[in-house]
């Protein structure tokens, strides 16, 4: 495959691994045939900074991006269209490869900001239903798995929420 310009972060959007979606430095979001090496898709102007990864929906019928414009966008896979726009007062993608996701069940969408802050976003209004701070330097991935969020943080911190702790637990080296 030809990315025509630097690759932060890829993604499988099917099972079968016959499609998968690349976030660049171009600000760009490529979708590619796994099977050709050819790419279906380029969507441009959704981002006016670079994408520092994507992530799919548990279904698979949308793609989350995180940007270093400080935004995050919903982007259905059938039309390529732009679904939702997240952002908050304060949030700052930390790094060049911070990492967002999606729930489970797709109803929030959580991603570190370079404080070391936590946003979560309803996926139904945009709205930032809360934020947590547990950390002080860029959070640079985070993983939801069933009820728990796990976020890493560029100081090598990684911190579980969501626990049946009453704090987080909080893992350093």
């Amino acid at each position: 495959m030809f990315t025509f310009a630097s690759v932060n972060d890829v993604c499988l959007l099917d099972f079968d691994g016959s499609t998968i979606a690349s976030g660049h430095l171009d600000n760009n979001l490529r979708f590619w045939d796994a099977r050709s090496g050819n790419c279906i898709k380029e969507v441009t102007g959704i981002h006016l900074g670079q994408i520092t990864s994507v992530c799919p929906s548990s279904d698979g019928t949308q793609i989350l991006t995180n940007s270093r414009d400080n935004t995050l966008r919903i982007v259905d896979v059938r039309t390529y269209e732009t679904l939702s726009m997240l952002h908050a007062d304060g949030y700052k993608t930390g790094t060049n490869w911070s990492k967002a996701c999606f729930s489970p069940d797709g109803q929030y969408v959580v991603a570190g900001s370079a404080d070391g802050t936590l946003y979560y976003w309803s996926t139904r209004d945009g709205t930032v239903e809360k934020t947590t701070k547990e950390q002080s330097s860029p959070i640079v991935g985070v993983s939801w798995v069933n009820s728990s969020v796990v976020s890493a943080e560029k100081d090598k911190t990684v911190v579980v929420w969501g626990t049946t702790a009453r704090r987080p637990t909080v893992f350093e080296k």
